[in-house]
């Protein structure tokens, strides 16, 4: 929860910065309405039902851009994420999970998750191949949890997508970006650090 609550804090600021700017974006980029990109995440999830918390989770996300002005995009997008070696014991009785993470045991009990993203973005340049950005959105959501070969849980909704980082994009259009990123998923949290590559044209 702090995590998101850096993030919007850090939207807003950005929306607004965003609002009032005086500064000149490079041309070189000013006429560029499309950016496609990938990025690898790695952090922790939460679920409400495991008696332990940070259970390591890894993602890929790969996304599109289309500016509507200088500061300002809508993304749309596809995550997919899964267990970091989850090793989990499923408590019938107490209807509870008991999880730990498991460093070199990638096959004990798993989670896979896929979420469908749509979000507003928003930067600030820095320089003139610098920037901050962040976005916030909302994202539909399917998850699975696995247990023992079976499936336990299998969950679906809509929720919260936000992020928040740094990004450096060079003349020609490539462009390398890191930052934090925080998925709600229902019962299920996660808080990863990101990193990738887009192309803008």
């Amino acid at each position: 929860m702090k995590n998101l609550t850096a993030i919007s804090a850090i939207f807003a600021t950005v929306l607004s910065a965003s609002a009032f700017a005086n500064q000149e974006v490079p041309q070189t980029l000013t006429d560029k309405k499309h950016t496609f990109g990938a990025q690898w995440s790695l952090g922790s999830a939460d679920y409400e039902r495991s008696h332990f918390s940070d259970d390591g989770v890894i993602q890929l996300y790969g996304y599109y851009n289309y500016a509507i002005n200088k500061q300002v995009a809508i993304e749309v997008g596809i995550n997919s994420g899964s267990d970091w070696g989850w090793d989990c014991d499923n408590d019938y009785d107490n209807d509870d999970w008991d999880c730990d993470t498991g460093w070199f045991d990638w096959d004990d009990d798993d989670i896979e998750y896929t979420n469908f993203v749509i979000a507003a973005k928003g930067s600030i340049p820095l320089s003139k191949r610098n920037s901050l950005f962040a976005k916030l959105g909302g994202q539909f959501y399917d998850y699975e949890i696995n247990y023992r070969d079976n499936t336990d849980t299998d969950e679906s909704g809509f929720g919260l997508f936000a992020e928040a980082g740094w990004q450096y994009r060079w003349d020609f259009g490539l462009g390398l970006n890191a930052g934090l990123q925080f998925i709600d998923m229902g019962n299920l949290d996660t808080s990863t650090f990101t990193a990738g590559v887009s192309y803008q044209f």
